[in-house]
């Protein structure tokens, strides 16, 4: 049994997306267990035996069948080896004993209370029935409760350098195109009072009737404010966008004294993660309180960086920025990935800094580079991201790519 526990860890760690058809598969077998208890009749045989034997068996296969509960063994797993150090039959051993022992503890606790309990029912069998049909009730609202909360949440990622003029909103609206492109459910939060973003999305960022500045100060929700360009869904790469104008510059001041003002954004978001897949946060090249929201909403960080020595300098102080938000405001937030933007293979400067960036971040640098390309920089005076302005442009092509590599790493993620 606890082989077959620590062979589904493996599993899951190995496959993530096996995740949520192990999770159906619990959610059935308690299902299945609820309605067993609710049609038992009187003189049946127990569904649940308080055996110790019998109720180790049924702990087992809730455990085997309930990825969370592994998830969250395997949460304790650091505090007996470091993962680090210790690869292969050792590290997978240890976790199987780590998994199989706080199980084992879970189910002495269980057994030890169903036999205080038991004794005192004995005397009364109709409290018996009455407590089994409650508890097949409760297993059946479990099961049913487990398959519901299966339901994907959106993965929510800021876009962000301290450095003007490096490509964070050609980045984000053409990254958003090519989700998008590739079937996934894509927001674009445009948190930048100039509104690039948003007239970059085929969004007239004068003609919006509510916007991000309004879902900060709570006078309107997300999903009252977002809005979809029919421009985007005529190419195949349309997206939602919470657009801004140059009203979100007064939210600088109006959040000041307002509470909880750094997690204002990440509130909002909340209200519709299960609409998405992605949530892209456009910032503003400064550490201000908008890009402090961004920052406090998201799982991770976009850098995208040209391969010059200014913005290797830039770099570090970013780094120490997620670094401050990561211990104070957001364990979530970290770096995902360094994308290496208007890119020239020609220059020998790049090639070197872009060498430099492999060596000392690793898999943190991104495999597509995006190169400098003519008509991304025209796309946004015609109102669109180059993806569905010019599909064939080298620059739109390596956007997709790229948006095929966020989906696969985060896939690896989960």
């Amino acid at each position: 049994m606890w082989a077959a526990v620590a062979g589904v860890a493996a599993l899951l760690a190995t496959y993530p997306t096996a995740f949520h058809a192990v999770q159906w598969l619990g959610a059935a077998y308690l299902a299945w267990l609820g309605v067993r208890m609710l049609l038992a009749k009187p003189g049946d045989a127990p569904v649940l035996h308080i055996e110790p034997r019998h109720y180790f068996k049924q702990a087992g296969l809730i455990t085997l069948l309930n990825p969370k509960a592994i998830v969250f063994y395997m949460a304790f797993f650091p505090l007996f080896v470091d993962p680090a150090r210790h690869q292969g039959m050792v590290t997978f051993g240890l976790m199987a004993a780590t998994i199989a022992v706080l199980t084992f503890l879970y189910g002495l606790t269980v057994v030890l209370l169903t036999h205080f309990l038991a004794e005192r029912m004995r005397a009364n069998p109709m409290i018996a029935r009455v407590l089994e049909k409650v508890a097949g009730l409760c297993l059946l609202g479990f099961g049913v409760k487990l398959a519901v909360s299966g339901k994907p949440m959106a993965k929510i990622f800021c876009v962000a350098n301290q450095k003007g003029g490096v490509g964070k909103t050609t980045t984000t609206v053409n990254l958003a195109a090519g989700l998008a492109k590739v079937g996934q459910r894509v927001l674009m939060v445009d948190l930048d009072p100039q509104g690039n973003a948003t007239m970059g999305s085929g969004v007239d960022k004068r003609q919006l009737k509510m916007t991000v500045y309004d879902v900060l100060l709570e006078s309107a929700s997300v999903a009252e404010a977002r809005v979809r360009s029919d421009r985007l869904v005529e190419a195949g790469c349309s997206y939602d966008v919470l657009g801004a104008n140059r009203e979100l510059a007064g939210a600088e001041v109006e959040l000041v004294e307002v509470e909880r003002r750094e997690k204002r954004l990440k509130t909002a978001l909340a209200e519709v993660a299960g609409d998405y897949d992605f949530v892209l946060i456009d910032c503003p090249p400064s550490l201000s309180m908008l890009t402090l929201n961004g920052l406090c909403a998201a799982h991770g960080v976009i850098v995208p960086m040209q391969c010059e020595y200014f913005a290797l300098e830039g770099l570090s102080d970013l780094v120490n920025t997620i670094k401050q938000v990561h211990a104070n405001l957001n364990k979530d937030t970290e770096i995902i990935g360094l994308l290496r933007v208007m890119f020239d293979p020609r220059i020998t400067l790049q090639q070197q800094v872009s060498d430099q960036l492999k060596s000392h971040f690793g898999d943190k640098v991104f495999n597509t580079v995006i190169p400098r390309n003519v008509r991304l920089a025209e796309a946004p005076s015609y109102g669109l991201p180059g993806v569905a302005f010019d599909p064939a442009a080298r620059g739109s092509q390596a956007f997709v790519e790229f948006a095929k590599e966020m989906v696969d790493r985060i896939e690896k993620m989960k």
